[in-house]
């Protein structure tokens, strides 16, 4: 593969087996409700429903979590509701519009090209503060228009034999295959496995977003890969660039070396 070292946007940090376990799993929820609530909010924005199991059991989590005040009807307690999930759904474009942490690493705007509108939104939060005086805070009101959801590539380097992954007795091995063949997995994830050896190449077609690819793989190995695998997200020959100059993209690598992994990711 060809990477360019010299990009000024690439970082690389030292990552331990068990770090990617645990980084794995929570980016993916990350990118997992920042696409169900992005998606939301942008078909909201155009007066499209947007049917969602995500955003159903989050409405009714947050109905839930919350009571009825004194004197407040229920019409009031539901308007209430729907007010405080909008402000859920601002703050979380918001916050995703710009870099986070995830544990010690940083994480590019998973929301990008966001632009606002000139009004503020006012929150009263309810909340007093240590002079008595009520709290409050102004929110940005996001368009989505232009927006679009950042895309990640994920290449990962031996993640254990066909029998780990069969098996499920690699714990990394067993992370990938949860979350590729998780079924709310978002879309705009796409899973590379390097060093293309025969039996992964075949246990790979089970895993339906897992891409793999190799030192000296060929035009016809990738149009195999791409027809396999159902890329709808990619031409296939957009993926033979992808797969030609991957650091043109922002990507997330872990690569195995000498029993550590290396975390390569873009910059804030």
């Amino acid at each position: 593969m060809s990477l360019n070292m010299s990009d000024k946007n690439i970082a690389i940090n030292n990552i331990t087996y068990d770090t990617a376990m645990m980084f794995l799993p929570q980016f993916d929820e990350i990118k997992y409700k920042v696409k169900e609530i992005y998606t939301y909010w942008k078909l909201k924005q155009m007066n499209i429903k947007y049917n969602s199991d995500y955003i159903k059991q989050s409405k009714q989590n947050m109905i839930d979590a919350n009571e009825l005040k004194k004197d407040e009807s229920y019409q009031q307690f539901t308007s209430r509701m729907k007010e405080q999930f909008k402000t859920y759904c601002i703050e979380t474009i918001n916050s995703y519009s710009q870099p986070t942490t995830l544990m010690q690493y940083t994480i590019p705007p998973l929301v990008q090209h966001v632009s606002y509108e000139k009004r503020l939104k006012i929150i009263d939060t309810e909340e007093i503060d240590e002079d008595g005086v009520s709290i409050i805070k102004t929110l940005k009101l996001p368009i989505l228009q232009n927006a679009r959801l950042l895309s990640s590539l994920m290449i990962f380097d031996d993640i254990g034999s066909n029998t780990d992954i069969q098996r499920y007795t690699s714990s990394l091995a067993r992370t990938i295959t949860h979350l590729v063949s998780d079924s709310r997995h978002s879309k705009n994830t796409l899973f590379f496995v390097a060093q293309r050896p025969s039996y992964l190449f075949k246990t790979a077609r089970i895993l339906c977003h897992v891409i793999v690819i190799g030192t000296g793989i060929s035009d016809n190995d990738i149009k195999q890969i791409y027809d396999e695998n159902h890329i709808s997200t990619l031409s296939e020959e957009e993926l033979i660039i992808l797969y030609n100059t991957l650091h043109q993209y922002e990507f997330i690598i872990i690569n195995k070396y000498e029993n550590r992994f290396e975390l390569m990711r873009q910059g804030p």
